[in-house]
């Protein structure tokens, strides 16, 4: 029997706790991050108002720090936008759509397990305003447009008009998605401890909330159910078997944007060097160092496109290499009892969360943690990264915008790949 096999067999008979510790000791966490971190003990969240804010101070005190805060009220362009939606707006717009709603069974356990079934909107609403409690719609699979990308909306915001795709707080910020949050609670219902890969607008447009937070430079004391690899700098964490840049890009997004780049270099190079040739064959004054220029010019875009093709076959070689003692330490992973196969790495192995703040302590190993509550007509900011477990009381509904997570502390250009993420944003939001 292999050292590996052995691994596996031990990590199935080990409580979860001390097989946690193992795996952590044998797979330490790379975190690089260097935002806002809570005090130790227990804090609250900043609280603002949109009067008094605009996107520019809101990117400088809070996005660039990676600092969750609450805003008192929506922006304008989102107060318009959702005023008759919960009145039979969104019923009239979406009830025919069919949509894939979370249930979860027994009632008692928290939502994010991944269990979900198809219905149309305007019965899931039937449920919702009857109180059933066991069914909660969560983010839904993107359409896929004609040139192979994702698009920003799926139903039922997709059957809306008039919808802003890019809030005015957050203007220079290029949305991953918009999704709509709805359900019932009557004694509060929990999340479950997670965290989320981009940066969250959530707006709340009923209901209650209360978010317990952890900063991500905590996120070696949470026991996920994937196995964390880093941690960026802007709290965008990595697992072993999905390593992307800091705002969201693979290794094959960068390696097919770098070729992209090249070859358009190449091009204009090549175009440049037929222009300056015309110009010699013509006997124009200073060809022949135009000819000399673009000559130049056309090796080093070759020599750079080159260079960028190797350069990906090492680092596929070198990634590989890399994470080969992560992904055995992941192998090893016990399958939580009752748990669906495909529950999201972000997701902690612990129940919803104790009341008591010791009691927290203890079960998280000392955390900082900050809480707010969220009402009806406000907002939450929070930076991808943050671990937060949510408890709803009463009827909700929310409308959250995904972010890519930024890398850069530059409101016009928030991210190192500005030309990329323009690019893709420009692709998501052609047919909207």
């Amino acid at each position: 029997m292999g050292y590996d096999e052995r691994c596996r067999r031990r990590s199935r008979s080990l409580p979860f706790s001390v097989w946690w510790r193992a795996v952590r000791l044998r797979a330490p966490i790379r975190n690089a991050y260097d935002g806002f971190k809570p005090s130790t003990g227990r804090s609250r969240v900043s609280q603002i108002s949109v009067e008094t804010t605009n996107a520019r101070t809101f990117f400088d005190k809070f996005v660039a720090k990676r600092r969750p805060c609450v805003i008192r009220s929506l922006t304008s362009d989102l107060a318009q936008c959702v005023e008759g939606w919960l009145c039979g707006g969104l019923r009239a717009a979406s009830g025919q759509e069919t949509v894939q709603v979370e249930v979860r069974k027994p009632t008692g356990r928290p939502f994010g397990n991944g269990i979900k079934v198809a219905m149309s909107f305007g019965s899931f609403l039937d449920r919702i305003e009857s109180g059933d409690t066991r069914y909660y719609l969560t983010t839904q699979e993107l359409p896929m447009q004609a040139d192979g990308t994702e698009s920003l909306l799926a139903p039922p915001l997709s059957a809306l008009e008039q919808l802003p795709l890019r809030p005015s707080l957050c203007p220079t910020l290029f949305p991953q998605s918009v999704n709509l949050w709805y359900g019932c609670a009557r004694d509060g219902s929990s999340s479950g401890l997670h965290h989320d890969h981009h940066d969250n607008l959530y707006c709340l447009l009923r209901g209650r909330k209360q978010f317990r937070l952890y900063s991500p430079a905590d996120a070696h004391r949470m026991p996920t159910k994937g196995c964390i690899h880093r941690v960026h700098r802007n709290g965008r964490i990595n697992y072993a078997r999905h390593l992307t840049t800091a705002d969201g890009r693979t290794a094959e997004d960068v390696q097919k944007w770098a070729n992209s780049r090249a070859q358009r270099a190449q091009k204009r190079a090549e175009r440049e060097l037929a222009r300056a040739e015309r110009a010699e064959a013509a006997g124009e004054l200073g060809a022949a160092d135009r000819v000399s220029a673009a000559e130049d010019a056309l090796d080093t875009a070759t020599e750079r496109y080159s260079e960028l093709l190797l350069e990906a076959e090492r680092h596929a070689a070198l990634e590989e290499t890399g994470l080969s003692r992560v992904r055995k330490a992941a192998a090893g992973t016990p399958q939580e009892a009752g748990g669906p196969a495909c529950a999201p790495p972000s997701f902690c192995r612990v129940p919803p969360l104790p009341s008591s703040h010791s009691a927290r302590e203890k079960l998280l190993g000392g955390a900082a943690e900050m809480i707010c509550e969220v009402r009806s007509g406000e907002m939450l900011y929070l930076p991808c990264g943050w671990f937060h477990e949510v408890t709803s009381y009463g009827e909700h509904a929310a409308l959250n915008y995904w972010f890519h997570p930024p890398d850069r502390h530059v409101f016009d250009r928030p991210y190192s790949a500005h030309s990329y993420w323009k690019a893709a944003w420009g692709k998501a939001s052609a047919s909207l």
